[in-house]
């Protein structure tokens, strides 16, 4: 009976013991010490992850910029050392077309040929423009008489040398593309005619509405719209035959668009003076003008 109850006794003991704080204290930290140990090198890897994270994510681009752009300029000097400048047979003076690639080439040629050529060319073409002063010289009783030709003068040579300069840089762009062949060019030159009726009669409809707003007389009126409608329908013409012509006898089709200018000019007055001689100063043109008038 004794060592029964010095059992129970013990039991109990050891019962309040493990219940009490003074016991669970140290479990309690041991055990948090283990999940903290357990957890600590989680955080102390993240924070390190994430630190390294960071410089690599700052470093890393500029490391690639770097190879980047040195692969670039290792690039740019072998074509730089491998390119090489071609001659072009379809220039001529000594031009050179250098090539950067396939879509990119510039056309090079020295200064004192580029200026020479160009200033040749201009001094012919200002001394030829000068032949249009002659020509209204000489028909000076016809402008004196009919001075509304004179106020549209400058609106029918103008639109010669408009029309006829649109003509011939299609033409010049087409040489220039290889779009404008031999095979094609009859087709295109077929076209630009029925192009160039098109345009005359819509350029002379309104000519004709121009001189009716001032109020000019009907027979400078006729004179102007017919002058306007031959010098709108030959400018094109020319201006689309022109190029071909000078490729085809050896000289820079682009010296067209100045040349068209002054052809026009010319060919303006001229066209100006013959259609108004005949509707105004004329048997023919008289008759034609009172069957009209009525």
């Amino acid at each position: 009976m004794p060592l029964l109850a010095k059992r129970f006794c013990t039991f109990l003991f050891l019962s309040a013991l493990w219940h009490s704080s003074c016991f669970h204290a140290p479990l309690r930290s041991s055990s948090n010490l283990r999940r903290s140990m357990s957890t600590a090198p989680v955080r102390r890897s993240s924070r390190f992850a994430t630190s390294v994270g960071d410089g690599a994510g700052d470093a890393a681009p500029t490391v690639n910029n770097l190879m980047k752009e040195n692969r670039e300029l290792k690039a740019q000097l072998a074509a730089a050392l491998m390119r090489k400048p071609k001659m072009s047979e379809e220039y001529e003076g000594g031009e050179t077309l250098y090539c950067e690639s396939d879509d990119e080439c510039v056309v090079d040629s020295p200064y004192e040929d580029s200026t020479r050529d160009r200033g040749k060319w201009l001094v012919g073409l200002l001394v030829l423009q000068s032949c249009s002063s002659f020509i209204l010289s000489a028909n000076e009783a016809l402008l004196q008489k009919h001075p509304a030709i004179i106020y549209f003068l400058t609106m029918l040579v103008g639109a010669g040398g408009n029309a006829g300069n649109q003509a011939s840089v299609r033409v010049i762009r087409g040489l220039a593309l290889g779009t404008l062949t031999p095979k094609n060019q009859n087709a295109f030159l077929r076209k630009e005619l029925a192009t160039s009726c098109t345009l005359a009669v819509l350029l002379s409809t309104a000519g004709f509405i121009r001189a009716m707003l001032f109020k000019v007389p009907l027979p400078e009126t006729l004179a102007i719209t017919l002058s306007l409608f031959s010098i709108v329908f030959f400018s094109i013409i020319f201006g689309a035959t022109l190029p071909l012509l000078l490729k085809s006898l050896g000289v820079d089709p682009a010296h067209s668009s100045t040349s068209i200018q002054v052809i026009m000019d010319i060919l303006g007055v001229v066209l100006t003076v013959v259609v108004s001689t005949l509707f105004l100063d004329s048997p023919f043109g008289e008759a034609v003008v009172y069957r009209l008038v009525g």
